[in-house]
């Protein structure tokens, strides 16, 4: 049998094979958004160490969700 009977190998070009893999790294990735769930329970702790005021629910909310998002 001779070499020019076998099968070719198909290479595809440098370019083609690594299209798949990000351009960009993880770390400069959006961050997720907290859940409502992690916010509930961290403005209900900031509740708690208030003294469980009334009237603060929005407060408390807010500074949840800045906390978490950072």
């Amino acid at each position: 049998m001779t070499s020019s009977s076998a099968p070719k190998r198909i290479v595809r070009p440098k370019a083609a094979r690594t299209a798949s893999i990000p351009a960009t790294p993880a770390a400069s990735a959006p961050a997720l958004a907290p859940s409502d769930d992690s916010i509930a329970a961290r403005a209900y702790q900031l509740w708690l160490a208030e003294g469980c005021p009334d009237g603060r629910a929005l407060a408390h909310w807010m500074q949840a969700q800045h906390e978490l998002a950072k």
